[in-house]
């Protein structure tokens, strides 16, 4: 068997090494809430990815993008409203457009991109 001496020439102890590994290890980054809400998804995207498909063409009566017709009903129950059925469904859509990896903010964030393309 080796002794510390012959293991290690350096003479450094076991500690020592354990030392310099943390030392080495840089600590994770810490991110705040306000970086993570950055991080998620622009409206946009999110249609584009998950509700562009149906919002589009008006599949299963969904209201198209951009058509205040199709809206204005809807605008007018309020945006909290119309948070609610994207969130948990409604008629024709399941919750959250069937993707069910969206946050719920990046959902609102999608609502709020396709109000905001009324006229």
């Amino acid at each position: 068997m080796k002794t510390q001496a012959e293991a290690d020439p350096s003479g450094s102890s076991q500690a020592q090494s354990t030392e310099q590994v943390s030392e080495s290890v840089a600590p994770a980054p810490v991110v705040t809430a306000e970086e993570a809400q950055t991080a998620a998804r622009s409206g946009a995207e999110v249609y584009r990815a998950a509700c562009f498909a149906c919002h589009e063409t008006g599949v299963a009566r969904a209201p198209r993008l951009g058509n205040n017709e199709d809206w204005s009903y809807r605008v007018n129950y309020g945006m909290d409203t119309m948070y609610r059925s994207a969130l948990k469904g409604r008629a024709g859509m399941p919750a959250k457009g069937g993707h069910p990896e969206l946050s719920d903010d990046e959902v609102r964030s999608a609502v709020d991109y396709m109000v905001g393309q009324l006229k």
